[in-house]
């Protein structure tokens, strides 16, 4: 297939994104694929593998690697190649322009910025009159749209998708890859004509060679080079004479680079067919990557939290504005942060991040955690520390008081506490794609403050639950041992309830001991004082609860999943009721937690103290201190 112009390579190492450049649709395992490989500026196609079956198990490298690698599934090439126009090695060039310029440059996480990916009206009737489908080529785009969403990666859609493209790069002349100083750049749009700051030398490039253009020097007046990307790369780039105030807009179609020309002294932009894309070389500073196209203008000060890793080359940076929200979902891997995501109604879920989770044994074996921000509460203080466990995050609101959330700690640090940015604004949060892990997290003040003491604590209204209560350091599980994971921590006041809504998983209750038992208490129920009315009333496995208070707070207890997990509240409870069983539980990753057992033991406290919850990934135990 690909003879005649095209000539064929073997390497022991493929850097690549599961992406297909042909339909733009992700790359599964054992599909049959192809890669396209650059010359060595990245400038222009080279060559290319024979088909292979993509691997099970892709190794996260982050090595440098000079060529940039193109995955085009096998048959979307077929299909791309029989309907375009041109040569074989120039429609392969194009078609790993196209599919590589869509990274801001060479070795940076895909961003994954919502799109749909075109379909000409030509392609949609060659396709569903094979299909038999004919009458599909009436319908309008929108719709078209639509019923793709249900199922996109079928080979229906990946035609029409390669037909398009086809098409659209069967058109003009193509265009000489060229450099220049990014530095140099004062405007420039996707298929327009460069608009340079200064004259520089823009040379054509061959397979061994690229120009060396001269870099601006950097003044006083710091003007910034702003980048706008879209789900095709690098849209716009535009010089402005300073770097623009901070506000709350956010985009969800593009996303942002900002930052002084300076900082790309040493890098340059090729551009190619009507295509840019940034060169950084190794040991360029840090590029971040924005929703908003004012970020806060310098993160040492908003940080609280980094990674070693991730955040030291580059991240996908969020703003939240903390009015705009009702709550926030950290997702922990054993002790970590992995992800965060923030709800803005109450309809939201953090499925969608949950899901995007690359590695698969970290996606299906997280713990959720939940901060609820009631419409009457307000976060005060956000601030972090370091323990010889992991990180701590201190939230402050307003009426709930003070929460920790993080991994209990025989030893607290007092003297690396973090505590800082009274009356935040603006949460920051940065994640990358293939990261094992969340990169930053930090926030924005727009009025200066000074750090606050953890050791003042507020005093809400007198008969409030929170009015005297210190926060509750996380502590470690009294009991010998917690089983196959390392638990997170939360604690909450039982007086003041209001509700309670109890989150859940089904489960299946067998009748016989499993012939190795274990002890895993399994249950917490709330509900009445009446053990057989609570098996009634909650036939699941609870998983977390939240609390809702007299006065408007809230706190949430063990892993919470808002909007995944179903769920039952009760109002005014009086009783905190709990059912452990004894025996195994065998869970396969599915819905239905099975337990086999023969042994149940019922506990029942009254609505008093400090409940306090141990919980990891579909383990929960608790505590109640203080009941009498």
């Amino acid at each position: 297939m690909l003879g005649g112009g095209s000539k064929l390579y073997t390497q022991k190492n493929l850097v690549v994104q599961a992406r297909c450049g042909a339909c733009g649709d992700a790359v599964d395992k054992e599909e049959r694929v192809i890669v396209l490989f650059s010359n060595a500026d990245s400038s222009a196609y080279l060559g290319s593998t024979k088909p292979f079956v993509f691997p099970e198990n892709i190794w996260i490298r982050y090595g440098y690697c000079a060529t940039q690698n193109l995955v085009v599934h096998h048959d979307c090439a077929v299909i791309f190649l029989g309907e375009c126009r041109l040569a074989l090695a120039e429609a392969l060039d194009r078609l790993w322009t196209i599919g590589c310029f869509k990274n801001p440059w060479h070795r940076v996480d895909p961003v994954r910025i919502p799109s749909d990916e075109p379909m000409s009206r030509e392609a949609v009737a060659k396709v569903a009159d094979i299909y038999a489908l004919s009458q599909l080529a009436s319908f309008p785009t929108e719709l078209l749209i639509a019923i793709r969403h249900h199922a996109p990666s079928l080979l229906f859609w990946r035609c029409i998708s390669a037909l398009t493209l086809a098409a659209q790069l069967s058109i003009g002349a193509a265009q000489p890859a060229r450099f220049v100083a990014a530095t140099n750049i004062k405007k420039w749009e996707r298929g327009g004509a460069l608009e340079l700051d200064e004259p520089a030398e823009i040379s054509p490039t061959a397979a061994g060679g690229r120009s060396s253009p001269t870099s601006i020097t950097s003044s006083s007046a710091q003007p910034v080079l702003r980048f706008t990307i879209d789900s095709q790369g690098i849209k716009t780039v535009e010089q402005l004479p300073n770097r623009p105030p901070y506000t709350s807009s956010r985009v969800s179609d593009l996303s942002f680079i900002v930052d002084e020309v300076p900082t790309f002294n040493k890098a340059q932009a090729c551009l190619k067919n009507g295509l840019l894309q940034l060169q950084l070389p190794r040991g360029h500073p840090a590029v971040r990557i924005w929703h908003t196209p004012s970020p806060p203008p310098s993160l040492s000060q908003c940080a609280l939290y980094s990674s070693n890793r991730k955040y030291c080359s580059w991240s996908h940076f969020h703003t939240i504005e903390l009015d705009s929200i009702i709550g926030i979902t950290f997702l922990y891997s054993h002790s970590g942060p992995v992800a965060i995501h923030t709800h803005r109604s109450s309809y939201d879920s953090a499925q969608a991040v949950a899901d995007s989770i690359p590695d698969l044994a970290t996606r299906t074996r997280m713990t959720w955690t939940y901060l609820p921000v009631s419409r009457e509460d307000k976060i005060l203080i956000l601030g972090t520390r370091a323990t010889d466990q992991g990180i701590n995050f201190l939230v402050r609101k307003r009426l709930s008081g003070d929460v920790i959330i993080g991994v209990p700690s025989e030893h607290v640090p007092v003297a690396a506490d973090r505590w800082r940015r009274k009356e935040p604004t603006t949460l920051i949060y940065g994640m990358s794609d293939d990261s094992v892990d969340m990169s930053f997290l930090g926030t924005y003040c727009r009025s200066t403050s000074t750090p606050a003491s953890p050791t003042r604590h507020l005093r809400p209204q007198p008969d409030a639950p929170f009015a005297t209560a210190a926060p509750s350091e996380p502590r470690q599980y009294p009991g010998t041992s917690f089983p196959n994971w390392t638990p997170l921590y939360s604690s909450a006041p039982l007086h003041g309830v209001f509700a309670a809504q109890v989150f859940h998983r089904p489960f299946r209750l067998a009748t016989h001991r499993s012939a190795r038992p274990s002890v895993k208490p399994d249950a917490s129920l709330l509900g009445q004082d009446c053990a057989r009315e609570a098996e009634r009333i909650f036939p699941e496995i609870c998983r977390g609860i939240l609390l809702h208070y007299a006065d408007g707070g809230a706190r949430a207890l063990g892993d919470v999943r808002v909007n995944v997990d179903a769920s039952r509240t009760v109002v005014n409870p009086t009783r905190l009721c709990s059912l452990w069983f004894t025996g195994d539980a065998d869970d396969a990753g599915g819905d239905e937690l099975v337990i086999r057992s023969d042994t149940q033991v019922y506990e029942s406290y009254p609505m008093r103290g400090e409940l306090r919850v141990w919980y990891a990934y579909h383990e929960m135990r608790f505590a109640v201190v203080g009941e009498s």
